[in-house]
Parts: structure tokens; C-alpha cells; sequence
């Protein structure tokens, strides 16, 4: 058999188409792999945004939280000093009420005795 005859041979094609067939096989297996990785590098990109963002958010929440809750003792301590004003002034102006009714009384007794 010659050169020719042997690469004519059905079989001969046959373990070329195969061998052709395998490199192929491999060269696509190996693309989708980079693929594959190439998307999971993505991936976890996008997940260590996503988890930093939620960090900010989470700051950014406590931060509010935060001056939410002085802001409200901040009203609860002015609402208090104008409670307490409040009383003050109405006890001054009944202590004043009581004296004037002590002199009053005081004037009466002195004219009656």
C-alpha cells in the first residue's frame, strides 16, 4: 500500500476525523472554562460591590438612626426646660397672688383691731 492509499483508507480518516474532532472538543471545552471563569471573577466583583453598598447603606442607616435619636432627646430636653419655665412662671405669679392676699388679709386685721 502507498502513502495515498493509506491516508485514503477508511479507517485512517476515520482516526483523523476523530483526532480533528477531540482537538475541537478540547479547544471549545477549554473556551467555555475561560468563560466560565472569566464570569465567576464577574460575579464575585459584583458581590463585593453589592456588599460594600450595603455596608455604606448600613452606615448611612445607623448615621440617621443616630441623629434621629439625638434630635428627638434634643426636643425631649427643650420640651422639658419649657415645661419647666412653664411651672416657674405660674408658681411665681401664685406666690405673688398668695402675698397679695396675705397683705390684703394682714390690712383687714389691722383695721379691725
Amino acid at each position: 500500500m502507498t502513502l495515498v492509499g493509506i491516508l485514503w483508507c477508511p479507517y485512517t480518516v476515520l482516526a483523523l476525523w476523530c483526532v480533528s474532532f477531540r482537538h475541537e472538543a478540547e479547544r471549545l471545552e477549554q473556551e467555555a472554562k475561560g468563560r466560565l471563569e472569566r464570569q465567576k471573577i464577574t460575579d464575585e466583583a459584583e458581590a463585593e460591590r453589592a456588599r460594600k453598598e450595603l455596608l455604606e447603606l448600613q452606615a448611612q442607616s445607623a448615621a440617621v438612626e443616630s441623629t434621629g435619636q439625638a434630635k428627638a432627646e434634643a426636643q425631649s430636653r427643650a420640651e422639658a426646660a419649657r415645661i419647666e419655665g412653664e411651672a416657674a412662671v405660674q408658681q411665681a405669679k401664685l406666690k405673688a397672688e398668695a402675698a397679695k392676699i396675705e397683705a390684703v388679709s394682714l390690712s383687714v386685721n389691722d383695721v379691725t383691731t
